[in-house]
Formats: C-alpha cells, sequence, structure tokens
C-alpha cells in the first residue's frame, strides 16, 4: 500500500492530496461526528472526526466467526466507472450537504445534480476512486450477500442471480463519503439475505455494519436476528450499529449523514 501510495507523488515530493486522503483514511472510522456552528435555520455541520462502528461487536461469537469468515472470503474490488454508473457520485456524497427532501417511495433522481462550484471535489471523487481501484483501496466497505455484483473471468461486472462464490465486493470509500454512507447504499441496493438465519431465506431488514482496522464489514440483517445479536450485550449499552434497509433514504433524496 505504501509504495502505491508513494507512487502518486511526484518526484519533487509535492503533496498529493488524494494519496494524503487514502492514507489518512486508513486511521479514522467510518461514522462522522462533529458539531452544528451557527444559528438557527443556517446552520452547518463541521466534521471533527470518526468513529468506528461497533466496537466490541467481535464479543459475540457469531459476530467474530462472520468477521473471520468475511477476511478469508475472496473479494472483487467495485471499478470507478461501474461504481460511478451506480449512483456513487458527487450527488450521493456528503459533500451535497442535502436536507431531506418530501417522502416519495420511488426516490429522486439525482443523476448530473451537483453544485455549480463542485468541480473540484468531483474530481477528486474520481481520483479516489481511481486510486483505490490501482491498489489497497484504503478505507472500504465489504459486503457479502449473494445479490451483490461480483466479476467473473470473461465477463462484465453484474448482478448475478443465485448463491455463487465470490458474494463479496469491496467498495472504495471515495472523497466526500463515509463508510457509513456507502454501507447504506449497498445495502439499499445489494441486500437480499439474511446472513444469520438457519434457513438463509429471510429479507434483511437492515445491515450490521462492524469496522475492523479500514474495512467495515456490512451484513444483512432480519428483524429477529438482530434482536438476536443484540440479546447477547446489555440492552442499555449495545455497541451494535446497524443501517435500516427500509428504503428511507433513498425516498428522501440521500440527505447528507448529518441531516438524516
Amino acid at each position: 500500500m505504501r509504495a502505491h501510495v508513494e507512487a502518486l507523488r511526484n518526484n519533487i515530493h509535492r503533496v498529493d492530496d488524494v494519496a494524503d486522503e487514502i492514507m489518512a483514511s486508513q486511521l479514522r472510522g467510518h461514522k462522522a461526528i462533529g458539531q452544528w456552528r451557527g444559528r438557527r435555520g443556517r446552520q452547518k455541520f463541521e466534521v471533527t472526526g470518526h468513529r468506528k462502528l461497533s466496537p466490541g461487536a467481535a464479543e459475540n461469537p457469531s459476530i467474530r466467526d462472520a468477521i473471520d469468515h468475511a477476511r478469508l472470503q475472496k473479494r472483487t474490488v467495485a471499478e470507478p466507472n461501474w461504481m460511478k454508473r451506480r449512483g456513487f457520485d458527487y450527488a450521493h456524497s456528503n459533500l451535497a450537504d442535502r436536507r431531506a427532501l418530501p417522502y416519495r417511495a420511488e426516490g429522486y433522481d439525482l443523476s448530473g445534480v451537483h453544485a455549480l462550484d463542485s468541480q473540484a471535489d468531483r474530481a477528486r471523487i474520481r481520483a479516489s476512486l481511481e486510486a483505490a481501484s490501482m491498489g489497497e483501496p484504503g478505507a472500504c466497505v465489504v459486503l457479502i450477500d449473494p445479490g451483490v455484483a461480483r466479476v467473473i473471468p470473461g465477463y462484465p461486472l453484474r448482478l448475478w442471480e443465485g448463491e455463487l462464490e465470490p458474494c463479496a465486493v469491496t467498495f472504495p470509500v471515495p472523497h466526500g463519503y463515509t463508510g457509513l454512507r456507502i454501507a447504506a447504499q449497498v445495502v439499499h441496493r445489494y441486500a437480499s439475505r439474511c446472513r444469520w438465519c438457519d434457513t438463509n431465506g429471510a429479507t434483511p431488514s437492515e445491515g450490521l455494519v462492524v469496522s475492523a482496522g479500514s474495512t467495515a464489514y456490512v451484513f444483512p440483517t432480519c428483524r429477529s436476528c438482530h434482536d438476536d445479536l443484540e440479546s447477547f450485550f446489555d440492552p442499555a449499552a449495545s455497541p451494535l450499529d446497524f443501517v435500516s434497509n427500509d428504503g428511507e433514504q433513498h425516498a428522501m433524496g440521500w440527505p447528507a449523514d448529518w441531516w438524516f
């Protein structure tokens, strides 16, 4: 990883913002924390740091086994153009700072929606995705689900029906996104089956997101299994973080993390 990042710098060691961001992303968490500034009605959220997701989750043997298994699976790294075509772009990022729009079950078409002064940010999103595809992706989200896209040699990246191995894709966390935001979007788009059910057929109502270093693993989870996983911990202090699969964020135009 270090050699790859150093290759992004020129011969006079000019600081490369994309390279620095990739390196920094490996040290921070996957959820933005901060504080509101400004007067009511004109408030802006200032990100002051990030935190890990589901800290201590591995104390639950079922979750620990799931993480160990996930680490051993072969994974496809999502290609930049593929991610852009599927909405991992400026319009769906936190950079748009969008508030929740009126609820529409079918969602909003955000393609091509961007601020007039967003050219630099859009370029950084593209550059960070391209850099991630050339080496270790830095901060990333891994979804393991038979409904997720995968690569078969000689075929384009696409959705395949049925349970095929590997059913795991690594989604880099580009500029303007958090791991939590990527997790929410991939669960909404691709989660198809609960990770924990014995029948392996329940529809996931959410995704359990667990930080392990710079990687956040996402495990689709149904409501019943959610309760089972939570029951291992003190009800007043559960460490588990979930993203919903109820379509609400999609229906409200993917507002920024702090507006949802």
